[in-house]
């Protein structure tokens, strides 16, 4: 690493004025006002040593009105390229006021929740802390100089300030358990939530006026060892132990939380009453201070004790093995303002027009330079060591997929919170998830390309500011290639705009946006269609097993005996090796045969299968730009149906002669393949026709079967009559109705509603693509048009409702009709309006309760 020598000249007058003309290759020059600003505000030493650098290499001539901090702030806010295009600047003029402005910002917004009117020793130089907007009105901050130390801060009244701290030099390795993490998070959001709650109340307290209120978590273990006052051997209390010390500006209130009772009954309360009481006893030390206070916040806290709580605990049985060492990894926005600029440059060679695109105009722009860029993503790649990288990617990768995981399970696992938290919370658990999922596609993206290509002979390990480099440029040219595929087949949803700097950006419709948000609720809410699980499904499945092993020569038992074993059971063998967290190394013969001891009964030829099965999902590096029989120039991501040579089909990776896997992704794999069944969706379809045969099959009777278990579902709630597969003309020959409307899946009637019920039944393939999914509004729409054929039938029924009302034997006239289209899975019309609602199986189920 250079040395850099910075030259400070004594001028710290912050009411002068002053101009200064910088150019390349100059001397380090800082007035001292200056490196005060920059030493305030930066993030860390890594920032203003990138600053140094930055200035020393910039070729632009700079005229900075004021001192060099102007400069600095105006780096900082265009996170650190303010020539963020393909064009280099000439000159760059910084003008007066950056750093005025900058700071007026920080400290009106950022540090909203700071207590200067306190005589605070802690907080009394702003500077010292890091400050990030935190939740529920709360400011993170992280001390700069004592690493591990912060936590969270407000105002809880005029004269008190609230921290709930923690000092992770408190901590051991056992704390940062799975286990033990969640607990803590799930306290520190308990915390939080009473705090704001019965914060004005605590502000009243005499002893808490002009003083800061700090919350200290101790883990058990540390908290017995600094015991002198014996309150952790309290036995009165259940869930939490606290003491107390009284300082001239600081009241601190030490505390120790028993998470295993804790959790278990938090998971377990219908009400508050946990949450309250726990409140109560963190509390307690303050009422031998504060008697007729506390006395008072008792008893608003335990008139609580009824209402529904805001904060819930699960369980989940989790069936492979997650690190709790996994490595966290986030990319920022100078990471993505960096890839775009990288993405800016080949725009601009590239030829393309700055102006706005849409439709295949959008794509062929796109298309124009994608190969550029990916060449320059792929050239950076090269400079690392493929194996190393592949760990660090794949650690991310599971990171992600255990994320996208447990927040499934979450979110169905809360449903008796406080509805405003309950929303709240459904609400956040969706966005964390979805953040996920773009991530993994992100993650696998890097991961291909990284095993896709040839790397430099002297390459070397990616460290952490690289890595989130190339995650931020993956995850531009996955959306790029993404939206590039939207665009082909429609005009609306996305715009692609290109700027005079020659940046790329894409612009989603109003429209499209609400539209997106209102899927998503609708998906997590969402119940597919079930199978029954009955004998004749048992039947086909053991079909698709048959098919599977022609079109595999894999016996899918042995495949899924497999995926179990390792996505936990092996890694008890000293012969597996934790190289990374979540990544796993194994010779493929030892793992091959203790896989074979699980077996009570070994054939002569099961050794032969199990190398097969494992074989089958090992990755061919060299085919992973295969699609079609084409070596593509740029790895075909987009498809599906046709590319089976997939890192998240086959997850293991040879290097050096061992298997590189990850529990997680095995565990993901084997979801993938047990549901692709049942749902008649498959991971891939190239090769499988003799299952695809089968599936077809299997659909087809659900497509009978819905039609007469919505039929069904009608009378079980108290429709009468209830017609499934009513084709008039031929039910009511004397009715003279014609006989080109087709069948009516189910009409119901509901006489005490005075309601008609119309459905439309349609059992739908799910997509797992863009083009999968663009294949299906097209087919559905535009050329079958499905949802006109059914409007067709809506209309007959609305404009001859006495003649209708006549056949049926209805008595009353002034019958409402309610039409819905059913489908078996979430699906929506995107591109066309309907006058018809489409609403899953699900959803209709709880419609007609």
């Amino acid at each position: 690493m250079p040395i850099h020598f910075l030259l400070i000249e004594p001028f710290t007058d912050i009411t002068a004025h002053g101009v200064s003309l910088g150019e390349d290759g100059e001397l380090f020059s800082y007035s001292a006002l200056d490196l005060f600003y920059m030493l305030g505000f930066m993030e860390d030493f890594n920032e203003l040593i990138e600053f140094i650098e930055y200035d020393r290499t910039e070729k632009a001539e700079i005229m900075i009105i004021g001192g060099k901090s102007n400069l600095f702030f105006t780096w900082k806010n265009a996170h650190y390229h303010i020539a963020s295009g393909s064009i280099e600047y000439n000159s760059i003029s910084v003008s007066y006021g950056s750093t005025d402005e900058y700071v007026y910002e920080y400290f009106t917004k950022e540090l909203m929740n700071y207590p200067f009117n306190l005589q605070s020793k802690m907080f009394t130089n702003p500077y010292s802390w890091k400050v990030m907007e935190g939740e529920w009105g709360y400011s993170h901050v992280e001390h700069k100089g004592c690493l591990g130390f912060g936590g969270e801060v407000k105002k809880i009244g005029p004269s008190t300030f609230l921290f709930l701290a923690q000092n992770v030099e408190f901590f051991i390795e056992e704390d940062f358990s799975m286990n033990n993490h969640t607990a803590l998070r799930t306290t520190n959001e308990l915390n939080q939530r009473l705090f704001n709650r019965y914060g004005e109340i605590l502000a009243g307290f005499p002893i808490l006026n002009s003083k800061v209120l700090q919350v200290m978590f101790m883990p058990m273990h540390y908290a017995k060892k600094v015991d002198h006052s014996g309150f952790t051997m309290n036995r009165s209390k259940k869930y939490v132990y606290s003491d107390i010390y009284i300082d001239t500006d600081t009241i601190i209130i030490r505390y120790a939380v028993n998470q295993e009772d804790l959790m278990f009954a938090m998971m377990n309360a219908g009400d508050k009453s946990v949450e309250s009481a726990y409140f109560l006893e963190l509390l307690e030390p303050l009422r031998e201070h504060n008697q007729s206070s506390f006395s008072e916040l008792e008893s608003v806290v335990i008139k609580d004790f009824s209402l529904k709580k805001e904060v819930g605990v699960f369980t989940i049985e989790q069936d492979y093995f997650y690190s709790d060492m996994a490595i966290s990894v986030q990319s920022e926005a100078h990471n993505f303002v960096k890839a775009r600029k990288e993405i800016a440059r080949v725009c601009f060679s590239a030829g393309a027009e700055p102006g706005e695109y849409s439709g295949k105009s959008a794509t062929r722009v796109i298309r124009r330079m994608q190969t550029s860029i990916v060449k320059v993503f792929e050239d950076q790649i090269s400079q690392y060591s493929k194996k190393h990288l592949h760990n660090k990617v794949l650690n991310y990768y599971t990171t992600q997929l255990h994320g996208i995981i447990v927040n499934r399970k979450r979110y169905s696992s809360f449903n008796n919170l406080d509805p405003v938290v309950q929303e709240e919370f459904e609400q956040k658990t969706r966005n964390i998830r979805e953040e996920f999922r773009r991530n993994l596609r992100t993650a696998q993206y890097l991961l291909e390309s990284n095993l896709a290509i040839q790397h430099q002979d002297n390459n070397s390990e990616c460290k952490k500011d690289e890595f989130e480099n190339l995650l931020a440029f993956a995850d531009w040219l996955v959306v790029l290639q993404d939206n590039a595929d939207t665009c082909h087949f429609t005009d609306f949803d996305v715009l692609i705009q290109i700027d005079d700097e020659y940046k790329v950006d894409n612009i989603f419709s109003e429209i499209g946006v609400l539209q997106y948000e209102e899927i998503l609720r609708r998906k997590y809410e969402q119940q597919d269609y079930p199978i029954k699980n009955d004998e004749t499904d048992k039947e086909y499945l053991i079909q698709c097993a048959s098919a599977f092993f022609i079109d595999t020569g894999i016996e899918l038992g042995m495949l899924i005996s497999l995926f179990e074993y390792l996505q936990l059971k092996v890694l008890d063998n000293p012969f597996v090796e934790e190289i990374y967290p979540n990544v796993f190394q194994a010779q493929p013969d030892k793992l091959i045969s203790d896989f074979l001891t699980l077996f009570l009964e070994l054939k002569h030829d099961d050794q032969k299968k199990a190398e097969n099965a494992l074989n089958f999902i090992t990755l061919d590096c060299n085919k992973l730009k295969l699609l079609n029989g084409t070596i593509h120039d740029i790895l075909p991501f987009w498809d599906r149906e046709k590319r089976d040579n997939r890192f998240d089909v086959k997850p293991v990776v040879m290097q050096d002669g061992k298997c590189i896997f990850s529990p997680v992704v095995i565990k993901q794999l084997a979801t993938y393949w047990k549901s692709g069944f049942l749902e008649w969706y498959i991971p891939f379809e190239i090769n499988m026709e003799n299952v695809k045969l089968v599936l077809t099959k299997w659909k087809k009777r659900y497509e009978d079967e819905m039609v007469q278990d919505i039929a069904n579902a009608f009378l079980d709630k108290g429709f009468y009559p209830v017609f499934p597969e009513l084709e008039l003309a031929s039910r009511f020959p004397q009715n003279e109705f014609p006989d080109n409307l087709g069948d009516y899946d189910v009409i119901a009637v509901d006489k005490s509603k005075k309601e008609i019920w119309l459905i439309e039944s349609k059992v739908l393939q799910k997509v797992g693509s863009i083009y999968e999914d663009q294949m299906q509004q097209k087919s559905f729409f535009y050329q079958h048009k499905d949802d006109e054929k059914f409007q067709r039938r809506i209309d007959y029924i609305k404009n001859n409702l006495c003649k209708i009302i006549d056949a049926l034997k209805l008595d009353a006239l002034d019958y409402e009709v309610i039409p819905y289209m059913v489908t078996n899975k979430l699906f929506t019309s995107r591109y066309k309006k309907l006058d018809f609602s489409i609403i899953s199986y699900h959803e209709l189920m709880t419609r007609i309760k």
